[in-house]
């Protein structure tokens, strides 16, 4: 169970989000405190140097006032004050030493050869650091002209420096390893709140797994990726219990539909069971039975076109199409069909732009709205066709003199295997309209419906240009 539970942490995004934020966390306090720890070695030196140069004016100002005996007076002076942690040497040009305090103290390694007048430049200073290994110690030493003819070298221990910067060295390293700590706590927080949202949508999606498809994920304002997220994972399972209803009536739709045509196959399966039938009836069962099969076959192969336009499947053809010609050809196809019914099919149409749609689709959606048109209008009735356009897009409107839809009826027209009351007096099995409806929207458009009861409709169908 241990083992499973370090298995779990190590592929925790949680937990490798802690440690990606602790290492660089850390590298980069490392990175902090080592120039800060420079810069602290820069300040130390540089007021040990500031100290030094300032002594050699002093010892430059006295030569000036008072000659180099005064000078050599206040050597003496400030030995006896400092002990050991200074070293004061005064030279000539040549670089002979003049005077000088003890210097058998501190070893040759860590005093500089008496300096010369080619070692220091007029009215500057030169800084050295000598340095013993051995010992562990280094000082610093400054050199300046102090005379017409004289250098004056003084020297200064570091150690005090050292013990400084070392205690300060250890305060920093104690310091860092509650920052680990704190880096460790914080990419803990970040990231637990950072990812809260996605723990959120894993839980949801588990519900829903078990079968409670109304759970949805609660959406917060965080971050705006975790919104998104959620926004676009409701949206998904809405799709998908959307979908699933769909599936469901249809399921319950065809079983319905599939019942009639299937108890007529039988029946006449079963005539053909019960006694001897003449020839010519037996032609004639056999072709209600092939009608009854094609009638099966329209209806299936008219679900599948349904599902497949509005599931996106299969590649469209764009190409540019003349809708003048479109629109006359649909016509002719239905001239006949109209002129028995004595129904005026009026499409007065000016010059229309062209269009870049799938053709075929578009064909087949226009007809379908077409023939449902004609097939719905009375005799001596009327089916116009009128087309306006903008920048953007074709609006194509067909208006009937039929027998209407009725309010309650209006919101349902779109539906699979819907029929009106009125309709189902009609051939067809409701699916026409849905088709109509998941053509347009395959191809980027819309379709609409406005009608009134007894008087008429006008379908509207808008196809991007």
């Amino acid at each position: 169970m241990c083992l499973s539970r370090i298995n779990q942490l190590k592929t925790s995004l949680s937990v490798r989000l802690t440690l990606w934020y602790a290492v660089i966390f850390t590298v980069s306090a490392i990175l902090v405190l080592a120039i800060f720890y420079r810069q602290v070695i820069s300040i130390a030196m540089a007021r040990v140097d500031e100290e030094l140069a300032e002594e050699v004016r002093e010892f430059a100002d006295l030569y000036t006032d008072a000659g180099i005996d005064a000078v050599k007076m206040e050597m003496i002076e400030e030995i006896e004050s400092d002990d050991e942690n200074k070293i004061f040497r005064l030279l000539s040009f040549s670089g002979q030493v003049l005077a000088t305090s003890g210097l058998a103290a501190w070893g040759k390694s860590l005093i500089p050869p008496p300096a010369t007048a080619a070692d220091v430049p007029d009215r500057n200073y030169t800084f050295k650091t000598m340095s013993d290994e051995d010992r562990e110690s280094r000082t610093r030493w400054a050199m300046g002209k102090i005379g017409p003819n004289e250098i004056m070298q003084i020297g200064e221990s570091l150690e005090d420096v050292e013990e400084y910067l070392d205690i300060f060295k250890k305060l920093m390293l104690m310091l860092l390893f509650p920052l680990i700590l704190l880096s460790a706590a914080v990419g803990w927080f970040m990231a637990r709140q950072s990812l809260s949202g996605v723990d959120q949508v894993t839980r949801t999606a588990e519900k829903i797994t078990a079968g409670d498809y109304g759970k949805r994920v609660r959406v917060e304002k965080r971050f705006n990726e975790i919104e998104r997220l959620s926004n676009a994972f409701n949206q998904m399972v809405d799709r998908l219990q959307t979908l699933l209803q769909g599936m469901r009536e249809m399921t319950d739709n065809i079983a319905h539909d599939l019942r009639s045509p299937l108890t007529r196959i039988r029946g006449i399966a079963e005539m053909t069971l019960i006694g001897e039938q003449s020839e010519k009836k037996y032609q004639e069962m056999a072709v209600n039975t092939v009608d009854e099969c094609d009638n099966l076959i329209h209806m299936i192969n008219t679900m599948l076109d349904i599902t497949e336009a509005e599931a996106g499947i299969g590649e469209l053809e764009f190409e540019e199409i003349n809708l003048n010609s479109l629109i006359e050809s649909a016509c002719g196809l239905f001239h006949t069909i109209a002129g028995e019914k004595n129904i005026r099919l009026v499409a007065n149409l000016p010059d229309l732009p062209a269009v870049r749609c799938d053709k075929s689709k578009l064909q087949r959606l226009f007809t379908n709205l077409l023939e449902n048109a004609i097939k719905y209008t009375p005799e001596n009735g009327r089916v116009a066709i009128l087309v306006d356009h903008g920048d953007r897009c074709m609006n194509i409107r067909i208006e009937d003199t039929g027998i209407g839809i009725s309010e309650e009826d209006l919101p349902k027209i779109f539906e699979r295997f819907y029929r009106c009351d009125q309709s189902r007096t009609q051939g067809g099995v409701g699916l026409g309209l849905s088709l109509a409806k998941a053509i347009a929207e395959r191809l980027g458009g819309s379709i609409s419906v406005n009608s009134i009861f007894n008087q008429g409709s006008v379908f509207t169908l808008t196809v991007p240009r």
